[in-house]
């Protein structure tokens, strides 16, 4: 499932992470700002993968639409504790490699 974001641009996770466009920018140099803003502090103590990268998109005012949900993404307790780093480092924190979940930016660029 993809969400419809009008006039929006967006960055793709087991997710999609949707940043809203700004005026005067280009889309390539909003998706870029958007995912090189500063997190000052991020902590999850448990809860899901899920409600760890919606409340992340909360805190961050970035909007998240779900592409795709396992058991484990909702069950297995996530515990994280970030101080400033920017939201795609966040993001990489939240969906190393190994765990088999990716963000990517929504035009095209993987991250």
């Amino acid at each position: 499932m993809r969400p419809i974001v009008e006039g929006g641009v967006a960055i793709g996770v087991v997710l999609t992470v949707c940043f809203s466009v700004g005026l005067g920018k280009g889309p390539l140099a909003q998706h870029e700002e958007a995912a090189a803003r500063l997190v000052p502090s991020f902590d999850v103590n448990g809860g899901g993968l899920v409600e760890a990268l919606l409340r992340l998109g909360e805190q961050e005012r970035v909007p998240m639409g779900i592409e795709y949900v396992d058991a484990d993404a909702l069950e297995k307790p996530v515990k994280i504790s970030l101080r400033q780093v920017t939201v795609a480092q966040a993001l990489d924190a939240l969906l190393p490699q190994e765990s088999g979940y990716s963000w990517r930016l929504q035009d095209g660029r993987k991250r």
